[in-house]
């Protein structure tokens, strides 16, 4: 009885470690081209967004306990906002901070960008120490450009 059970701990063991490796094996085929590159965005320069979208960093700013950017967005057509796209990096410590809350686009709050020039108004809490905006591009698949946003 006793050889029976340590041979079928024996084989679970076995199975485990089979089933470990080939999830190792899974994750770094997965991940064996992800790459995140950093460019530096400053007023006078463009980032495209999904090839239809520039923005333009504008302003930023804290009133109260809230943190703003201001950005140049120009559209080749009606569209939504990308805001899944921006986040807000508080340093090492804190995770970066995701706008969640709608935009105000030309005056309104609403998420809708129309053909041409938008002026869009983002915020979110007020960072403790860093406030770097960072605009983060997904061309390709596990191909990411993370724009550090440098306003004037």
């Amino acid at each position: 009885m006793k050889n029976k059970s340590k041979i079928l701990i024996a084989v679970v063991l076995c199975i485990m470690i089979i089933l470990m490796v080939v999830a190792k094996v899974k994750v770094n085929n997965t991940y064996k081209d992800f790459q995140v590159k950093t460019k530096d965005l400053s007023s006078n320069q463009y980032s495209y967004v999904d090839h239809t979208l520039k923005i333009s960093p504008e302003k930023s700013f804290v009133k109260g306990k809230i943190y703003y950017a201001k950005l140049k967005v120009d559209s080749e057509r009606n569209t939504l906002f990308p805001l899944n796209k921006l986040v807000l990096y508080r340093g090492k410590e804190n995770q970066p901070s995701k706008f969640i809350d709608v935009p105000t686009i030309n005056g309104k709050k609403t998420t809708k960008l129309k053909k041409g020039n938008n002026t869009v108004v983002i915020y979110t809490g007020t960072p403790t120490k860093q406030n770097t905006l960072y605009l983060v591009e997904n061309p390709k698949v596990g191909k990411y450009i993370k724009y550090r946003v440098n306003f004037e």
